[in-house]
């Protein structure tokens, strides 16, 4: 009897050991996964970035019940991205305490640019008629002034608002999201004159498929240095994964720029993104605020208004419009600052087909409106693709 109760205890025993070894073996995997990140902001010893980074973690093993918006927050915060233009409560913002959250923005929020007011002058004829409103006679002085300013400065300003106009004019329905349109559709009616970009087109950073970017064309290879991407209605699911792929392909750009320049100054390099629905546009920029960690806030409203009011705002609009072009052209220029002559591209694919629309930067400085100046060039890859196997197969 006494024998099978000391067997007894020894079969305990050996459990509880078992059980002790694997509960110490949980305890030092979770030790090893602790990141560490070295940002400069400390809140408990704990940078931020440590903070974003941990609490991810966390929440990783039960990702799938998570909803769209706190899968959104992981993705952000494992990525080593901090958005401080998100102040809602299920936003980063969570993982901080009011005075901490305010620290964070006031040392890595940065000063924007003042709207210049060289446009107010410039259209205050234009903008007088869409006030009255007679859009006919706005029309008829934007073209007027596009024709008397042909080839200047000044030339890309009056042909985007001769379009604005235009829109009021004749198509004021897609300013507004219909059932029956797609992303395509908006990207295209509206903000195809004003960005002379459109279509699909795949990363040249990742496999990510941006709707619309803007590329730099480095040793025969094409670097991206904004993207756009555009949806049909305001969801959160679809903007908040249109946002995340954009933030890395943004981060992306600036560690290509990192390895690649040789003249990086983080305090210079934002990388523009733009979220298009319909009339609306938001621009935002991703920097490197600190080691290891990128920072997005909110820049400029291109939002076009579906009342006839735009020349209230026409002013700050064109100013946006041209700091974001302008952003555009000192990015390609970090890239290579060896090469006299740069070539910038606005490259678009849609399905088989992709398009590639080249401009100089020599004459970007007097053209911001990016216009094209060498021919589209056509190439359908996945037909010639399909031909070239059933060749194969006939032979």
């Amino acid at each position: 009897m006494d024998v099978m109760v000391e067997k007894e205890i020894g079969n305990i025993n050996e459990i509880v050991q078992s059980k002790l070894s694997s509960i110490s073996k949980l305890k030092r995997k979770e030790n090893a996964s602790f990141k560490i990140e070295y940002d400069s902001i400390l809140f408990d010893n704990s940078s931020v970035g440590t903070i974003l980074k941990n609490a991810a973690e966390h929440q990783f093993f039960v990702y799938k019940d998570l909803s769209d918006k706190q899968q959104h927050v992981i993705g952000m915060s494992l990525n080593s991205i901090i958005d401080i233009s998100d102040e809602t409560k299920d936003s980063q913002k969570q993982y901080f305490t009011e005075t901490q959250w305010r620290t964070i923005k006031s040392t890595y929020k940065t000063k924007k640019s003042s709207p210049s007011d060289e446009f107010e002058e410039l259209l205050t004829n234009i903008n007088k008629e869409i006030k009255e409103p007679d859009l006919k006679k706005a029309y008829i002085l934007a073209r007027r002034s596009e024709l008397n300013n042909l080839n200047s400065d000044k030339e890309w300003i009056f042909a985007v608002y001769s379009h604005i106009i235009n829109i009021y004019r004749k198509k004021t329905t897609i300013l507004q999201p219909a059932r029956n349109s797609t992303e395509l559709d908006c990207l295209i009616k509206i903000w195809g004159e004003i960005l002379e970009t459109w279509g699909e087109s795949q990363s040249s950073h990742n496999g990510y498929k941006i709707d619309c970017r803007i590329i730099y064309i480095h040793n025969d290879k094409e670097v991206d240095i904004c993207d756009v991407e555009a949806a049909r209605y305001m969801f959160t699911k679809k903007t908040n994964n249109d946002h995340l792929k954009l933030c890395i392909e943004s981060k992306d750009i600036i560690d290509f720029i990192v390895k690649n320049s040789s003249n990086f100054d983080p305090e210079e390099v934002n990388i523009y993104m733009i979220q298009i629905c319909a009339n609306i546009c938001e621009v935002k920029s991703l920097r490197l605020c600190d080691k290891g960690l990128y920072c997005v806030e909110s820049l400029y409203d291109l939002t076009v208004p579906t009342s006839i009011d735009f020349g209230k705002i026409s002013n700050e609009w064109f100013s946006s419009l041209l700091l974001l072009k302008e952003n555009c052209l000192k990015i390609s220029k970090y890239i290579n600052e060896k090469k006299k002559k740069h070539i910038i591209c606005t490259s678009t694919a849609q399905q088989t087909k992709k398009k590639i629309m080249k401009i100089g930067l020599d004459k970007l400085s007097t053209l911001p409106e990016m216009k094209i100046l060498l021919s589209c060039q056509v190439f359908f890859m996945a037909q010639i693709k399909k031909s070239l196997k059933k060749q194969q197969r006939s032979k």
